[in-house]
């Protein structure tokens, strides 16, 4: 993953089609980052990973390969990857892909990740719509402005993904997940003139 922004595509999809021999390409936007970009590669030689953090990443973009206080890493790669069918349909789930078949990404391959990231698709949209009830209820209930413990916030993305996924979300979800929430939240209680102390729950929080 690497925190760059999608008017390099040209550049990126050139870069690694001239070094790499299969490849997944996945341009995402989100709240939290913004645009970003995705990968799934596979080489031929083993230092070209090293050669796209070095004169990719680190010159020519300037991207942090480490967190620093108060700053997130803006690249990285999963040091272990426990299943490529998952990983690869995690990375084309916003659709906007381009991709390199070959000797270990098949046209089988490829179409199997779309497959299930749409179902992945399809459960999120559930778990979305609990969220959005749960955040509702607390705008009509909560009118000073803030949730009245933030732990009730991630108890209920926990419960909530648990009731979807049948299983607990990662840490880093947990995070962005409220920080998205109580930020809506916010915005809702500014724009209704409910917000009363704004110095009561105010928080940063590095991601």
């Amino acid at each position: 993953m690497a925190h760059i922004e999608h008017s390099n595509k040209e550049y990126i999809n050139g870069y690694i089609d001239n070094r790499f021999t299969d490849y997944i390409i996945a341009y995402e936007t989100s709240e939290v980052v913004g645009e970003h970009i995705h990968f799934v590669l596979w080489a031929e030689n083993k230092n070209d990973y090293h050669n796209l953090c070095q004169n990719v990443f680190k010159k020519k973009f300037t991207l942090r390969g480490k967190a620093t206080k108060g700053k997130c890493r803006q690249y990285g790669k999963v040091k272990k990857i426990e299943t490529i069918n998952k990983m690869m349909a995690y990375t084309v789930k916003d659709k906007n892909v381009v991709y390199k078949l070959g000797e270990h990404l098949t046209p089988e391959d490829i179409k199997l990740a779309f497959d299930s990231s749409f179902k992945k698709e399809e459960k999120l949209d559930k778990y979305n719509n609990l969220m959005k009830s749960y955040i509702d209820n607390v705008k009509e209930v909560q009118r000073d402005g803030h949730f009245s413990n933030r732990n009730d916030l991630t108890e209920a993305i926990i419960e909530n993904y648990w009731q979807i996924f049948e299983k607990l979300p990662g840490r880093q979800f947990i995070i962005n997940q409220t920080y998205k929430y109580e930020r809506n939240t916010r915005w809702y209680m500014f724009k209704t003139g409910t917000y009363t102390n704004p110095d009561s729950t105010h928080y940063s929080m590095e991601l």
